[in-house]
């Protein structure tokens, strides 16, 4: 009688299954050229490289989200707001500068600088650009 190798030394049906890879480990091969795919992307559409990767540090990102909210989010922003004018035949704009969590730590430090140097409190929320709620 034959089937599913008995004591025979083919590969046979041992080789119709072989749990090579299953569940989240991926081989590093693929998630390298994932994340190089990723960042193609990313940095076709504007999106900077530093905001998708786990491993780049806080201040880093901080600075690379603001950097992107500035100088690719904001004037997108005006330029549609720009076309929905002429259209709408009214005046359109997108103001992203309220988007406070972008710059907060940038703005808190200048905030501390100032009033450390001796600028009222009042003035230095105002000139860092700090909203105070009441």
């Amino acid at each position: 009688s034959s089937g599913w190798d008995d004591g025979r030394q083919q590969a046979g049906t041992r080789n119709d299954w072989k749990a090579e890879r299953l569940g989240p480990m991926i081989p590093t091969e693929l998630r390298h050229l994932w994340r190089d795919i990723m960042d193609a992307v990313g940095t076709a559409c504007g999106i900077p490289a530093a905001l998708t990767h786990q491993d780049a540090d806080g201040t880093a990102q901080r600075e690379t989200y603001r950097r992107f909210v500035m100088t690719a989010v904001q004037p997108v922003a005006d330029m549609i707001a720009e076309t929905a004018s002429e259209a709408l035949e009214t005046e359109i704009a997108f103001d992203f500068s309220g988007v406070w969590a972008h710059d907060l730590q940038g703005r808190a430090s200048a905030f501390q600088r100032l009033v450390a140097g001796g600028m009222g409190v009042a003035e230095a929320v105002q000139v860092a650009g700090l909203m105070v709620n009441d």
